[in-house]
């Protein structure tokens, strides 16, 4: 893990922190510490903080970030037309929760330990000259290394870009259904047939229209 292998680097960057003043510190920055620890956390690194400094970390963990709703509505939505039920929204990678607001897992399936992560275009590098997998960027930075956590802890991750589904959003319904019942099966998680709803093609016209 890379925080194991830089220990060195990573214990003395930590310590300078440490010894900043706490007002040097903004919001913003005292969750970026926060991150760090759990990631340290889980690669069973132990960074000694002071006791100022861990109480304006937990702090800022608490604070709410909005993220991308109107996208994990929808995408919500098109699960439960399928079958999926289940599942929860904003949940902690950690078994005792102890990020706070930090690194919420955006939809999970408990029984099975899938973590359906959706991304927006804030989660993807910035020039179209990076290009991942099939059509879209690469992923950042930080979305990678919260999908290197997750598996750390157990999860298997299921990374959705908002580019993709856009273009599932134009495909035929009985396509769409195939692409998640795929996509989830791989991982374990199977739709519950008595729950998938017909809809058909001027019912999902109207749905889009009123996202």
């Amino acid at each position: 893990m890379w925080m194991r292998e830089n220990k060195t680097a990573v214990n003395m960057l930590w310590k300078e922190a440490n010894r900043r003043d706490e007002g040097k510190f903004k919001c913003a920055e005292w969750r970026q510490l926060k991150i760090a620890s759990l990631f340290a956390g889980c690669e069973s690194m132990r960074l000694e903080t002071g006791e100022g400094h861990q109480r304006k970390m937990d702090e800022a963990a608490l604070h709410t970030i909005s993220g991308s709703e109107t996208f994990e509505n929808n995408v919500t939505k098109v699960l439960e037309r399928f079958g999926f039920t289940g599942f929860k929204r904003e949940v902690s990678p950690f078994d005792q929760g102890e990020g706070g607001e930090l690194l919420k897992i955006d939809i999970v399936f408990e029984k099975e330990r899938v973590a359906l992560e959706l991304d927006g275009p804030s989660h993807f590098l910035k020039s179209i000259e990076e290009k991942g997998d099939g059509e879209e960027p690469r992923r950042d930075g930080p979305t990678m290394a919260k999908t290197r956590l997750m598996e750390s802890l157990g999860w298997k991750v299921l990374r959705h870009g908002y580019m993709s589904d856009e273009k599932l959003k134009n495909m035929p319904e009985e396509k769409m259904r195939e692409f998640w019942v795929k996509k989830l099966g791989e991982l374990g998680v199977r739709p519950d047939m008595s729950e998938i709803k017909v809809v058909n093609s001027s019912e999902k016209v109207a749905s889009q229209q009123g996202e």
